[in-house]
């Protein structure tokens, strides 16, 4: 079993390394979805952490419909992330009929084998509307893409095992699938068993608080229950756990 956390600090990514996690998925912003890192970021993480790391290529929060400023940004990003040591890029590209931008999505993957990186292709998926998953996995084999992050078209991923179990069992041979949203501690080997498939990822995170965030009755609050996320130490050590006595039996 491989977990991935995704990640938005250097503090969560020494984490990750500590508990023994598998991989990391880099992002900023996971209140918004999770967005590109930062270059700090991403060369903080890589100079003092040691596992795997899988970069986010996503310009803004929302879908996954670009314009061509947007794109000409993801580009720029991308030539940038491809000249560091990260193992892969994560993205999806759609069109406003929400199927899979086939061109985009081939040239990124393309890019990325160009330059020894694997091409991941996020939850984009869960929201493709214009064909059904196994259509839209076979398009993506086509394509070239390596692994799939889905949640099996389901807002949590426990709600979908079937549709889980049906695509891995269906074409795990030829793409690597890795089950995401609300996956937690205490449901991820019932996930595990249930769909599968041995790669999992959360960002098994709680809601931090700083105490400069209101003052003066303004406020830069994203939600009622935290000023923003962090990766959540306790639920590392869970995992840890968890993994080692799964292992051992």
């Amino acid at each position: 079993m491989l977990i991935e956390l995704c990640a938005t600090s250097l503090y969560g990514c020494l984490l990750a390394e500590k508990y023994g996690i598998s991989r990391i998925e880099l992002n900023c912003a996971i209140e918004l979805g999770g967005l590109t890192p930062s270059q700090g970021l991403l060369e903080s993480v890589l100079e003092k952490v040691n596992i795997p790391v899988v970069a986010m290529l996503r310009p803004r929060p929302g879908g996954f419909n670009y314009t061509e400023d947007e794109r000409f940004v993801m580009m720029k990003d991308l030539a940038y992330l491809l000249e560091t040591d990260i193992e892969g890029v994560a993205f999806g590209v759609l069109n406003d009929e929400k199927a899979i931008d086939e061109a985009m999505t081939k040239e990124i993957t393309d890019l990325c084998h160009q330059a020894g990186k694997k091409a991941v292709f996020h939850r984009a998926f869960d929201v493709i509307e214009a064909y059904n998953s196994q259509v839209a996995t076979e398009k993506l084999i086509a394509l070239g893409i390596d692994r799939i992050l889905t949640s099996g078209r389901a807002n949590k991923s426990i709600d979908a095992t079937e549709e889980l179990w049906n695509l891995n069992d269906g074409f795990g041979n030829q793409v690597d699938f890795v089950v995401g949203a609300g996956v937690k501690p205490h449901n991820m080997l019932h996930i595990r068993k249930e769909t599968g498939i041995k790669q999992l990822h959360g960002s098994f995170s709680r809601g931090n608080y700083d105490v400069t965030t209101r003052g003066n009755g303004v406020t830069y609050q994203i939600n009622p229950q935290s000023d923003y996320t962090e990766t959540d130490e306790d639920q590392l050590k869970q995992i840890q756990n968890i993994t080692t006595t799964w292992l051992n039996n």
